[in-house]
């Protein structure tokens, strides 16, 4: 994964707000696993990842339906944010759990001209 700034941090959190409170976990996970798969794939293929872009938190974020930044730092924002720094400190590893990262995005995955199974891509 591409070096994280507070604006990547920041992208995460709005994503959050935008889904419901138990799922924050998870939707963290995913866009930081994401992101690690996308900078795999840049420097593996010399392109852009068809769903997760070029491996930096904002461009996975951007990928995802994301809330209105907040006006304030709000307790609720302050949430967010410490789930996403917590999935941060505890992604050590490429370890992709549960559904696929593609499950989602099949067809948009299928419609891109890269030429690689989406399984071949998944992998390690």
């Amino acid at each position: 994964m591409r070096p994280v700034h507070l604006t990547d941090i920041d992208m995460v959190t709005r994503v959050l707000l935008a889904v419901p409170t138990v799922e924050w976990a998870a939707v963290a996970r995913r866009i930081i696993q994401g992101a690690r798969m996308a900078d795999r794939y840049r420097k593996r293929f010399g392109q852009r990842h068809p769903v997760w872009v070029d491996g930096s938190l904002s461009a996975a974020s951007a990928a995802q339906p994301g809330a209105v930044p907040p006006t304030r730092c709000h307790a609720t924002y302050r949430q967010a944010l410490i789930i996403v720094i917590d999935a941060l400190e505890d992604s050590t590893t490429f370890d992709i759990v549960g559904k696929s990262l593609y499950d989602d995005y099949k067809a948009v995955v299928r419609e891109e001209r890269h030429g690689h199974d989406k399984s071949e891509i998944a992998q390690p």
